[in-house]
């Protein structure tokens, strides 16, 4: 039976960012679905997952200007 938890390590991993990173992230409340038992920190790993896809799929705020930003065309 695998665990939908992952330890910090195996999260650094997922992500491809040391360890420090990833409780920097816990620290500031970035990353999501991180909890703490015995002095150990988990990570749900679908909630993450499915709240950085979210984050990566909104539209950008600002949107690029026309290709006629300066007036010229």
């Amino acid at each position: 039976m695998s665990s939908p938890y992952r330890s910090v390590g195996e999260t650094a991993a997922i992500l491809g960012v040391s360890e420090k990173t990833v409780y920097s992230w816990v620290a500031k409340g970035i990353l999501p679905g991180a909890f703490k038992i015995g002095g150990r920190w988990f990570i749900d790993k679908e909630m993450m997952l499915k709240e950085l896809k979210g984050r990566a799929t909104l539209p950008k705020r600002n949107p690029r200007p026309s290709e006629d930003r300066h007036g010229l065309l």
